[in-house]
This record gives structure tokens, C-alpha cells and sequence, in this order.
């Protein structure tokens, strides 16, 4: 975990450009898991999965917010 954690093929920029690749990226994940749910499983997630920015006075406490 801890060479994963240094890999620069998973770490963004500490800057907005940066947060919003990483968001664009998650979302992406996410679809793609969502648009094959139905080969995989009987049953698919009903709810909308959301992936948000936290807010930045909550970044510097929040947990995974900044490292």
C-alpha cells in the first residue's frame, strides 16, 4: 500500500485541477462498474451513487482529505 500510495500513476496535483481529475476519474470507475452490474449480478444498485468534493474547510481534517 505504501508504494501504491507514492505511485505517480494514482496521485493527482494537491490544487483544484487536481481534485477535479480525481473526481472525473472516480465517476468514471463508477459507471463503467454500474454499466456491467447487469452481467455480473442478479441484482443492480437502485440508487444513484454520487461522488463529491469534500468541502474545502472540511479538507484539512477530513479523513483521506489531504495527504
Amino acid at each position: 500500500m505504501d508504494k501504491l500510495a507514492k505511485d505517480p500513476r494514482f496521485l493527482y496535483s494537491n490544487d483544484d485541477d487536481g481534485r477535479k481529475a480525481a473526481l472525473a476519474e472516480y465517476k468514471h470507475l463508477i459507471d463503467a462498474a454500474l454499466s456491467h452490474c447487469g452481467q455480473l449480478f442478479l441484482a443492480c444498485p437502485k440508487a444513484k451513487v454520487e461522488v463529491r468534493r469534500v468541502e474545502a474547510f472540511k479538507e484539512a481534517t477530513a479523513p483521506g482529505g489531504l495527504l
